[in-house]
């Protein structure tokens, strides 16, 4: 359905798109739109499309599914002229009926699609969509998404911290890593991946970069420092081999300077890169063209001269080769087409090359593990989550205490006190030195309170914090319902593991710095539940300042083991309570020296409300 005047327009709009929705339903109808260009299948001649087609029109791999009828102009007419060919052109409207989920399903088991390349301003299933990337992704399909909503403020007040940082926007990107999918941040760089990822069946890590200027191999390395791409140092042999074949005044290294005289003696060019080839250190070999276009006869004749070097050099490799230009701007068909002939991903500038290059290698890594990994073998569910998941009332920092004990995590040995003489009495059955923490519903960050006081070591400074913090609470007009007693931890590095359950999603966990510190350090690692070992292990790798874990300037090596155990241990408890509650945050979760484990020292709970924010 091409018109518009629906959803999109007004309030009476909306109400016209609901009666338009129950009709195509009631009659099982399979309706794109309102507010849409279409449907375009290459393949099989289909094309209910009401918008401008761009020429040459050929069949090829590359599906665009699209929530905006106008960028299909932006992307099909460069992508016509690069020939990237497409399988499907698809504009989704205001999905009325089918959405951008049913549109991935489809393209899942349709063998013409094999790179999914999606524009998204809104997920309206979220868990239908989910589904279809899974889905997607375990049949081979390479997804490149372009997806706006990363700029905008979280639409939900932050319970804890944990809250504050996985928002909608960072489980979509929890999903994305988790399978593999490329996220672009432009439209230039969605094309770049197309034109990579319809070539190369995988894109490796390790890169052997030729070109005919020193400058351009600094401006690359630049450019993929913090990416997946790796530029390893060249084996001895084919340094010896290089060092042959090229001028004496030449280096060889990683990227390669061919200098100007490669320029003018392609046989030279060409043997320098059989040389990239065969090295053991490479997994792709990668050469720069000055210019993606020639202006005259000459420069023409010049560049596909060189390109066609490097199709003859990428014949004799069995490793995989590839252009791109040092700018980006019109493609000079000749020369294009020599590299479409020979199946060479042609990539169009330096920072969408090296962009493209780093995400898709991650991605292509990450999709391999998805899928070799299989189903997660669900452990054992203790009874007393069941107990707790048919009790009415909020869960209580005593009730989420029992419940990370029984997956496996420890927590200190505490008592409940209401009293000053009750807290004294806990802390000699307990063991001095002791914690006394405020209890009290309406103070999730008992620090920031002032409601924790550390190493008491007498029965008068128990009383005295006793008194303390249940002062300060009423003094806030908190509700108090006593004070936690508890023995205190021995010294070690504290983190926060957190988990908010997102709409469709499942739970996020977070991995970051904890304590008082959580908001200090900022940066974090998020994956959705339920964790495997690997991914857990990844999550811990990954954090930022993972070298104070490792015994950081003479300080003992801390237990990453256990960190890892509890991690995994954690992210299953969130699964299975993710219809209970819709956050849950352990701050700190400290990391003994090795061999003594973790524990886990204050831990929130929030309301069982799911946070639909996407």
């Amino acid at each position: 359905m091409i018109g518009s005047g629906f959803a999109d327009a007004d309030e009476a709009g909306g109400r016209r798109e609901t009666a338009l929705r129950a009709i195509a339903q009631e009659h099982k109808l399979a309706l794109c739109g309102p507010n849409c260009y279409g449907v375009v299948d290459l393949h099989h001649s289909s094309a209910p499309y009401s918008g401008w087609l761009p020429q040459p029109l050929r069949p090829g791999s590359v599906a665009f599914v699209l929530q905006s009828g106008a960028l299909s102009h932006a992307i099909g007419d460069p992508a016509a002229m690069r020939g990237i060919d497409c399988s499907h052109v698809v504009t989704t409207g205001n999905e009325a009926v089918l959405d951008l989920a049913d549109y991935i399903e489809h393209m899942a088991t349709d063998p013409n699609a094999a790179v999914i390349a999606c524009f998204i301003e809104v997920v309206r299933r979220p868990a239908e969509f989910a589904a279809a990337v899974r889905t997607a992704t375990l049949a081979g399909k390479r997804i490149v998404v372009l997806k706006t909503g990363r700029s905008a403020a979280s639409r939900h007040a932050a319970f804890a911290h944990t809250g504050a940082v996985a928002s909608a926007e960072t489980a979509y990107d929890a999903l994305f890593d988790e399978l593999g999918v490329v996220r672009v941040d432009d439209l230039d760089e969605m094309l770049e991946a197309a034109a990579l990822l319809m070539r190369l069946p995988s894109v490796p890590r390790r890169v052997g970069l030729a070109s005919l200027s020193g400058g351009c191999g600094g401006i690359v390395a630049d450019l993929a420092a913090g990416t997946a791409v790796e530029f390893p140092a060249l084996d001895e042999s084919t340094v010896r081999a290089l060092a042959d074949e090229m001028p004496p005044f030449a280096t060889v290294a990683n990227p390669l300077d061919l200098t100007g005289v490669a320029a003018e003696n392609h046989a030279l060019l060409e043997r320098c890169l059989d040389r990239l080839g065969a090295s053991p250190a490479l997994d792709l070999v990668a050469f720069a063209l000055n210019s993606p276009q020639a202006t005259d006869e000459p420069s023409r004749a010049f560049y596909s001269s060189m390109v066609q070097a490097v199709t003859r050099a990428a014949k004799r490799s069995d490793k995989p080769f590839m252009l791109f230009s040092l700018t980006s701007g019109p493609l000079d068909p000749a020369i294009g087409a020599i590299a479409a002939e020979a199946g060479i991903p042609l990539l169009q500038g330096m920072r969408e090359t090296l962009s493209v290059l780093g995400k898709a290698a991650a991605a292509d890594a990450r999709s391999a593990e998805f899928r070799a990994a299989g189903e997660l073998a669900e452990p054992d569910r203790p009874k007393l989550l069941d107990d707790i998941a048919e009790s009415p009332g909020a869960v209580g920092e005593h009730i989420a205490k029992r419940m990370l004990a029984a997956v496996g995590i420890p927590v200190p040995a505490f008592e409940t006190a209401r009293t000053a003489d009750e807290a004294v009495r806990s802390a000699v059955r307990l063991g001095y030195p002791v914690a006394v923490k405020i209890q009290s519903p309406d103070i999730a960050h008992k620090t920031e309170a002032g409601g924790v006081v550390l190493a008491l070591d007498t029965a008068e400074s128990v009383r005295t914090a006793f008194a303390a913090v249940v002062a300060g609470a009423e003094n806030r007009g908190a509700r108090v319902a006593g004070a936690f007693v508890e023995r205190m931890a021995p010294a070690g590095t504290e983190l926060l593991l957190g988990a908010v359950n997102r709409d469709g999603f499942g739970p996020a966990v977070v991995l970051g710095h904890g304590g008082v510190l959580a908001d200090a350090f900022g940066a974090v690692r998020i994956a959705l539940a339920p964790l495997s070992r690997p991914r857990a292990q990844c999550m811990v790798d990954s954090l930022p300042g993972r070298i104070v874990l490792d015994g950081y300037r003479g300080a003992e090596p801390r237990d990453v083991e256990a960190l890892v155990e509890a991690v995994v241990a954690f992210s299953w408890l969130a699964w299975w309570l993710r219809d209970r509650v819709s956050e849950l945050e352990v701050n700190p979760l400290r990391v003994l020296p090795r061999g003594g484990g973790v524990v886990a020292l204050d831990v929130v709970a929030a309301a069982p409300v799911l946070l639909a924010d996407h």
